[in-house]
């Protein structure tokens, strides 16, 4: 099991599946990180997770790749209305794992349903 988070594998992934807005967000997040902009960040990177499910959903014809996730915890919307207490910095890490982690489980989902 690799515990280690590869950015150019889901760039890769996105762009082989063409998640081209998904993919946008996620490099605008990451540009607007490289500049401090903690107000950008955050919300691309929202923005990134919205359309990564959106085109998940669209490409399988509306089957939720994305259910149960936390069942009963709306992962979607969760990050957008959390108040960490963080500094802006450590909040914009805590928000880009977690929408990472998240990000790799709904590729791999996709992958396999794709592949099945």
């Amino acid at each position: 099991m690799n515990l280690n988070f590869n950015a150019k594998a889901l760039f890769t992934a996105l762009d082989r599946h063409r998640f081209t807005a998904p993919k946008d967000h996620l490099y605008k997040a990451m540009t607007a990180s490289a500049e401090q902009d903690w107000k950008t960040a955050p919300a691309e990177l929202q923005l990134f997770l919205e359309t990564l499910v959106d085109a998940i959903k669209e490409r399988l014809n509306g089957d939720d790749a994305t259910f149960p996730i936390f069942e009963g915890f709306d992962w979607r919307l969760s990050l957008r209305g959390l108040r960490s207490g963080l500094s802006a910095e450590e909040d914009w890490k805590f928000r880009w794992w977690l929408t990472l982690l998240l990000a790799e489980v709904l590729m791999g989902r996709f992958e396999q349903r794709v592949n099945s």
